[in-house]
């Protein structure tokens, strides 16, 4: 039932990822991005019987392979939702019987972490974070200490839940990418091991992942805080391209660029119609606002000699 619950964690955090509106808050700036990671494992196990003692095999760590993709979608100024889907290997080294042995199990892992960057400057970034990682077990296997190999996928329980939480940096490689390296803590949370081929035993992973990737940042979010204010304005005034935008205008400063493109514009002159037809008060049913003016009577010269025009 637990398994059930961080399973649905997972599902809803990929879902979240790829369909949250993006029209809203912070989302406007910093859209989602996506990346490229590869590392190393270093992992032991916790392990005990059927009623909960501790057996100690004198264990140590054993080293794997970790890489995958990830991606980032801003939930808040600083907040951010990283899902991922990575290969990883974890394993121990066990000592039975005055030999040595190490066991390594093969996991697809989906994982959903929450970041807080609390340095998010241009150039620089830094967060720590935690979440959830679910694994898909691929396979397993133990090489002793001659080197013989025998597989014990049988002897694995086939997914594990684990607590992942970590730190992590980020450099600045260009206006489209950033280098990062990163250090995570994971602990098991489930049961990996088949209790029906190992009589009634529990193991916990517990270990680290180190890595460095690559993240790649879209256009949008590489723009210029000055570029993305030009761009709304130009949204704003109706123009959907820049190239209707005379280049005066958009090379203008942004407080000046709203009078730069009403100088573009010829001034349109009003146009006033007539009614030629008056009704009863002498205008038509168009008649301007304002009172028309009243023209005065022409006074008309009078030849006082013989009394005629």
């Amino acid at each position: 039932m637990r398994r059930r619950y961080f399973f649905s964690y997972l599902v809803m955090s990929f879902v979240l990822f790829f369909h949250m509106d993006t029209q809203s808050g912070y989302a406007l700036e910093r859209e989602n991005t996506y990346g490229f990671l590869a590392g190393m494992s270093s992992f032991n196990q916790n392990l005990t019987d059927g009623s909960g003692a501790s057996i100690d095999l004198d264990p140590a760590n054993a080293q794997g392979a970790y890489a995958g993709v990830f991606g980032e979608r801003y939930l808040g100024n600083a907040i951010t939702l990283n899902p991922g889907v990575y290969f990883s290997q974890k394993g121990v080294k066990l000592n039975i019987g005055g030999s040595s042995a190490t066991s390594k199990a093969d996991y697809l892992e989906l994982s959903a972490n929450l970041r807080w960057y609390f340095v998010d400057d241009l150039g620089t970034r830094a967060y720590l974070g935690a979440g959830l990682g679910f694994g898909i077990l691929m396979g397993g296997e133990t090489i002793s200490s001659l080197g013989a190999v025998t597989n014990s996928t049988n002897q694995l329980a086939k997914n594990e839940l684990s607590f992942q939480g970590g730190a992590g940096v980020e450099f600045e490689l260009n206006a489209d990418s950033g280098l990062l390296f990163g250090l995570t803590y994971c602990r098991g949370l489930s049961n990996h091991l088949n209790v029906s081929t190992t009589q009634g035993r529990n193991g916990l992973w517990n270990g680290f992942y180190g890595f460095a990737g690559i993240r790649f940042k879209n256009q949008r979010e590489a723009n210029t805080p000055l570029e993305r204010a030009r761009e709304y304005l130009r949204t704003k005034n109706g123009f959907s391209e820049p190239n209707t935008v005379s280049e005066d205008a958009q090379s203008a400063p942004v407080e000046n660029w709203e009078e730069s493109r009403t100088e573009d514009v010829a001034p349109r002159e009003p146009q006033v119609r007539l009614d030629t037809q008056p009704d009863e008060d002498g205008w038509g049913d168009e008649a301007p606002a304002e009172a028309p003016l009243k023209r005065e009577p022409t006074e008309v010269p009078v030849d006082d000699e013989e009394g005629e025009w």
